[in-house]
């Protein structure tokens, strides 16, 4: 067998700093992801031709996302020599352990005994608009609680986010439509 592969060890400061242009993107995959799976969703319930197992191909997508902003978000990063104010999330707190293991298999790979996928009758599955709107409520949150010239950053990044999800979606539309399966 080969070599045993040696994670790297982090230092708090390294983990707890990111770049705005790096919270962005991940922001911008999580809209995008929400925005497809919303209308793949829509699509299969009306369509013979099926786009797949959208689980499997969109939504764990999404969960990577979610768990990536969450954390930046909740856990006081620095972004941009800038600190996030102190915000919680009841929602993320709630699943987060769901998402880890039935998701990202963090811990014992594939070892998913003690946690839930499903919490107060709702499935881990249907949950990514309240995850993706949860965090535009923390978002907007730090939007209002930085500094005038940070904030309109703040705001740009969420309206180009929310923007470029849009344009992603009706691109997919028109696409559609030309190959005769609208």
């Amino acid at each position: 067998m080969g070599k045993e592969i040696k994670m790297p060890k982090f230092t708090k400061e390294k983990i707890k700093e990111i770049s705005l242009k790096d919270l962005s993107y991940e922001l911008q995959l999580l809209m995008g992801a929400r925005r497809i799976i919303d209308f793949v969703d829509k699509w299969d319930s009306s369509h013979k031709a099926k786009f797949g197992n959208i689980v499997n191909y969109f939504k764990d997508s999404a969960y990577i996302h979610i768990r990536n902003v969450f954390n930046a978000l909740t856990n006081q990063y620095i972004v941009d020599k800038s600190p996030i104010p102190k915000m919680k999330s009841v929602l993320y707190k709630k699943w987060k352990a769901s998402i880890e293991k039935y998701v990202m298999h963090i811990g014992n790979l594939r070892h998913q005994k003690g946690e839930s996928n499903i919490k107060d009758g709702k499935h881990l599955n249907t949950m990514i608009p309240e995850f993706a709107s949860e965090i535009e409520k923390l978002w907007q949150n730090w939007i209002q609680n930085s500094t005038n010239i940070f904030s309109g950053r703040l705001t740009k990044v969420l309206d180009d986010v929310r923007n470029s999800a849009k344009n992603d979606i009706d691109n997919m539309e028109i696409l559609l439509k030309r190959s005769g399966n609208s």
